[in-house]
């Protein structure tokens, strides 16, 4: 058994390489001065140019600006200079370790879904400065679950860290149509036709720890198979029964307003190529979901701008895929 348990935020350092002050002070017994950076708190005052901060025991006892912190006795002192510290982002809407980065296109496949791919992909997200990870409903389970097991164990190099939620779907539906190469060979969604599996599956979840079920809403304008109203009704309730909170993949007007009629709690994607009206509004007022878009980390389109920061996480041979391929084939 393993549980699902969000993390508490800690701090990333934007540099070269993955968080490097989250490397350091993790197994950190002793203090450590860190100056030199430019921090951002991440409570809304002022970013904090040429500052200092002190860590004992893994914890921020003091920031201010360098020179004004003092040193304590036995304390390591750390030069951040030209760097940029902020409090860790949270990805709650991540696919991991399916695809491989060698082609436009996308690669997914289910041969790839091994614990070394899943820590390259949440090293990439460290990258970013992203410290927890919620796969959004497409790790199989029992594979990213031994996952877990070893990171738990602090047995899995440092990385942002994993969480994950079950996906429900009907059949030959769910992820999109590279992501789906890969997860529906796995079986890593629990496909389902009728209103007592919906439930079952929930259970099955449930028995695991899993904390979050994702549901895909709507036939996504004709080429996916549509879940039925029954069927993500009673995945909504029998997860609410059990404490389970329900992400649902919404992107027209009539799906965001069934699926808040059916009580979800937290809104995949918006709602595209439409007009928000008054009745979808009246909804989300009285229902107060959460929402999330995507964060697109190292995004394939940004490679098309040049941009040295992204350029950084791919081979020479992807980024010359990408920038050779026609924008139709761009994810």
């Amino acid at each position: 058994m393993w549980t699902l348990r969000i993390a508490a935020c800690c701090l990333a350092v934007a540099w070269l390489g993955s968080s490097g002050l989250l490397s350091q002070s993790r197994n950190q017994s002793r203090a450590v001065l860190y100056e030199g950076a430019r921090l951002i708190a991440g409570d809304g005052s002022a970013a904090i140019e040429n500052s200092a901060f002190l860590v004992e025991s893994g914890r921020i006892v003091t920031v201010g600006t360098k020179g004004a912190v003092a040193m304590q006795a036995g304390a390591e002192r750390v030069d951040l200079t030209g760097k940029t510290v902020m409090p860790a982002l949270i990805n709650v809407h991540a696919h991991v370790g399916y695809e491989k980065y060698t082609s436009a296109q996308g690669d997914s496949r289910p041969e790839h879904f091994t614990a070394e791919n899943i820590l390259d992909h949440l090293q990439r997200e460290a990258f970013y400065g992203v410290g927890t990870v919620l796969d959004a409903g497409s790790g199989a389970l029992d594979i990213a679950g031994e996952f877990l097991l070893e990171q738990d164990a602090r047995k899995v190099p440092l990385s942002a860290q994993l969480f994950l939620m079950a996906g429900i779907v009907p059949p030959n539906g769910g992820p999109d149509h590279i992501l789906i190469r890969g997860t529906r060979p796995l079986r890593a969604n629990f496909e389902v036709t009728r209103s007592p599996e919906a439930r079952a599956a929930v259970q099955t979840a449930a028995a695991k720890n899993v904390k979050h079920i994702k549901i895909w809403i709507g036939d996504r304008r004709g080429t996916y198979p549509a879940m039925p109203h029954e069927v993500y009704d009673a995945v909504i309730d029998e997860a609410h029964k059990l404490g389970i909170k329900v992400h649902a993949h919404a992107t027209t007007l009539r799906d965001y307003k069934d699926v808040l009629r059916a009580g979800t709690d937290v809104l995949v994607h918006t709602i595209q190529g439409e007009k928000l009206d008054n009745e979808v509004l009246t909804l989300l007022r009285e229902k107060k979901p959460y929402w999330t878009t995507v964060l697109g980390l190292g995004d394939r389109s940004e490679l098309c701008d040049s941009n040295p920061f992204v350029e950084q996480v791919y081979s020479a041979k992807m980024i010359a895929d990408v920038r050779s391929a026609k924008p139709s084939d761009k994810r």
